[in-house]
């Protein structure tokens, strides 16, 4: 079914848009809110009944609403300021003021002849664009790169929820695919043949973190059992029966990557066997079962290692990313016929797809665009820039790649706490407070030790932004010194006056009063948890290869080692400090006038260094869909606050322990594209 007015053309089939005859790139859910609004004109629509139909009912905001509502009408209005299709109605919500023709699927309409033509001239740009890499291959003896730009794109999935990590079966000409509708639910395998129908393979508890087809009638994936212990292990799927086998271990609090060695016989993946331990890159043979070690990544750090890697298409080279916390993180080229890195180079940081895209270049893909690296010369030309790329893969034909496009919202919102004897004056009722209303990702919350005053970090495509909230009053961005690249903790001195935090590596102090920045440590120190205890910055930093506890004053003096035996996230008091370590579950006190540590809690997580806080003589800590207050001195363990469909990524309790601000996803999506690239020669 298809809807026309003026110009534009809505393919609800296709889900396609088009505006003067030209394919008009367009969120999913932008899309269904168009078919929405081209269903229902001359309505007044409400903001609930949008969420209700296109949003089917879950829970976002109003600004949620109103930034989709923004996207349409740049797509689709000639002035946004004087809307002609999309106006607004006072306190109600929206009118769609034209009124669509209707076109089936019997009826030829006219804009079949300029998708006929949008599509026959990008076919020959791609045959022009192939055959001109073959003659410059042919006749130059010269490794260079070929600037390449995309031609064409197009949505493959349009469904409410999160479409991810696609996998091409060309035998059956079918796509593999991860999808969960919620964001707490387990990703499953799902699988779209070549006219659009999908069907569900898996369906039980375990968590899919990848899927790969191979040439005969088995798909390989990769899984965890729950979201917090993520014991990770890679199966076997028939594609006749769908039955499944286990094949192997893949290691602790690991999302796997897979990819399939076609001319050994085995399949390459992620690997570690401790949260602690770096990933490296492993293999599995097939036939033999023999495990070997493909990588050996640089130990220490945050233990990330070789996060992410791509085997060519002829199965003889693998490129692989090394995390280094140093600014720039490590390319190496490994040649799988004789197990040697025959390329070691600095590469770009945070990447989040890597491809082959010929024998001397790689394609990846980050937060803020689509880039081409040439092994011959470490040269990098930029293809698109713009944040709708996701993990890359191979598509149907050459040069074509299966890409995501999402969207994560997420706001900060206090939610009130059950504790006994603690009176919550700040709800009227059970409904939560809302700090922040950004269509961005605000995360990371640290509330003052006097008052309510916020700081948090807003991320957006290719930066990080830090921003403090005074209470009861507006909040602003706090200008930095240098770019962030990410912040791995903050806390308030006793006065809110002094806010530390460790950016980029470093520990810095940021003055309220006059708005200015004190460096305490030099930059990429390795440092990753800071906390103020009696007027002194505390921080976790590696040195040596070990992750202890130190402290200093304000004014950057008095450098002290506090823990010998590890330290990584650390509070405290007058009389004591509590920490956790790098490398082993539990929760540590050591007391000032003592040289002994003391287990306090043995069964804590070590991946909860993010999550836990103490405030008077309570430790509150965030366990999967509960926030939990453990009492110091009887060793009882209260929940104060159960989260049912808005689970939080980090949580602080405020100063009085009446609430807790945390940040919760208001939207979150993604949907498989297919990208067509090309040559510019």
């Amino acid at each position: 079914m298809q809807f026309v007015f003026d110009d534009v053309i809505v393919d609800n089939d296709r889900k396609t848009l088009l505006k003067s005859g030209e394919l008009v790139e367009c969120e999913p859910r932008v899309f269904q809110l168009l078919v929405y609004f081209c269903m229902h004109p001359h309505e007044a629509i409400t903001r609930a009944s949008l969420i209700e139909s296109v949003w089917q009912g879950r829970v976002v905001s109003d600004a949620a609403v109103n930034r989709a509502v923004g996207e349409l009408r740049k797509l689709i209005e000639e002035s946004q300021s004087s809307p002609k299709y999309i106006q607004t109605v006072s306190k109600v919500g929206y009118r769609f003021t034209s009124k669509p023709n209707v076109i089936t699927h019997g009826s030829i309409a006219r804009s079949a002849s300029h998708w006929q033509r949008f599509m026959l001239i990008c076919l020959l740009v791609v045959v022009v664009a192939i055959c001109a890499i073959v003659v410059l291959q042919n006749n130059s003896n010269k490794l260079s790169i070929t600037p390449t730009k995309i031609v064409h794109r197009s949505p493959l999935t349009s469904f409410l929820g999160s479409s991810f990590n696609a996998s091409y079966d060309k035998r059956h000409d079918s796509v593999y695919y991860l999808f969960k509708e919620e964001p707490k639910d387990s990703a499953q395998i799902y699988q779209m043949d070549s006219i659009g129908r999908y069907q569900q393979i898996t369906d039980d508890s375990f968590y899919y973190t990848d899927v790969i087809a191979s040439s005969d009638d088995t798909i390989f994936a990769a899984r965890l059992n729950n979201l917090e212990e993520r014991q990770c292990e890679i199966v076997q799927i028939s594609k006749v029966d769908y039955n499944i086998s286990s094949l192997i271990d893949c290691g602790q609090s690991i999302v796997s990557q897979l990819a399939l060695d076609s001319k050994q016989n085995r399949l390459i993946y992620r690997n570690r066997e401790h949260i602690a331990q770096p990933y490296s890159i492993f293999s599995f043979h097939l036939n033999t079962m023999r495990q070997q070690q493909l990588t050996r990544p640089k130990q220490g750090g945050n233990g990330l290692g070789d996060y992410i890697f791509a085997l060519n298409t002829s199965s003889n080279f693998l490129a692989v990313i090394e995390y280094h916390d140093t600014g720039k993180d490590r390319l190496k080229v490994i040649d799988l016929t004789s197990n040697s890195v025959i390329l070691n180079t600095d590469f770009d940081q945070g990447i989040f797809g890597l491809l082959w895209h010929d024998e001397h270049s790689l394609i990846y893909s980050k937060d803020d665009g689509l880039y081409v690296f040439s092994i011959a010369d470490n040269q990098v030309s930029v293809i698109e820039k713009s944040d709708q790329f996701g993990r890359l893969s191979y598509g149907e034909q050459p040069l074509e790649m299966l890409t995501e496009r999402s969207h994560l919202q997420a706001n900060i919102y206090g939610v009130p706490l059950l504790n006994k004897g603690v009176k919550n004056a700040h709800f009227k009722d059970t409904s939560k407070y809302t700090f922040t209303q950004n269509v961005q990702l605000n995360h990371m919350p640290a509330l003052g030790n006097l008052s309510n005053i916020l700081a948090f970090q807003i991320s957006k495509p290719g930066k990080v932004e830090l921003h403090i909230k005074p209470e009861g009053k507006p909040s602003y961005r706090v200008s930095f010194q240098d770019d962030i690249d990410f912040i791995s903790a903050m806390d308030w001195s006793i006065d809110d006056s002094l806010l530390i935090a460790s950016i980029n590596g470093g520990v810095y102090v940021y003055s309220i009063i006059d708005r200015t920045w004190q460096a305490l440590t030099e930059r990429h120190l390795k440092v990753h948890h800071v906390a103020f205890i009696n007027k002194h910055a505390y921080y976790s930093a590696e040195v040596d290869g070990q992750w202890n506890i130190w402290r200093m004053t304000v004014e950057g003096d008095d450098k002290t080692q506090v823990t010998f035996k590890g330290g990584y996230s650390v509070q405290g008091n007058e009389n004591e400090i509590y920490y956790t370590k790098f490398n082993r579950s539990g929760l540590f006190k050591l007391s000032f006038s003592a040289s002994d540590e003391v287990l306090l809690l043995a069964d804590f997580p070590v991946k909860n260094w993010r999550h836990w806080q103490l405030k008077g003589s309570k430790i509150y800590l965030k366990e999967n869909t509960t926030l939990s207050a453990f009492e110091l001195t009887s060793k009882n363990k209260d929940v104060v606050y159960e989260f049912s469909d808005d689970m939080p990524s980090t949580c602080h309790v405020s100063h009085d322990q009446a609430m807790a601000a945390c940040s919760i996803i208001d939207d979150s999506s993604s949907n498989l594209w297919r990208v067509k690239l090309a040559s510019e020669q």
